[in-house]
């Protein structure tokens, strides 16, 4: 399953919802982003994680 860019249709988004489809070492693959990759010659978004829940393990 490919993330799903968000920033390719809007690139004024400030905020967004997205579920985690995986953990790999240190970093979180999410089902959408509104971040933009890092490139040579262009900038890059940064951001941080806000309101995340905390899973309910049974």
């Amino acid at each position: 399953m490919a993330t799903i860019e968000l920033y390719l249709e809007g690139s004024y988004l400030k905020e967004c919802s997205a579920k985690i489809v995986s953990i790999q070492d240190r970093f979180v693959v999410f089902d959408q982003t509104i971040f933009y990759p890092g490139a040579v010659g262009s900038l890059v978004t940064g951001g941080s994680l806000n309101k995340v829940m905390k899973p309910i393990i049974y």
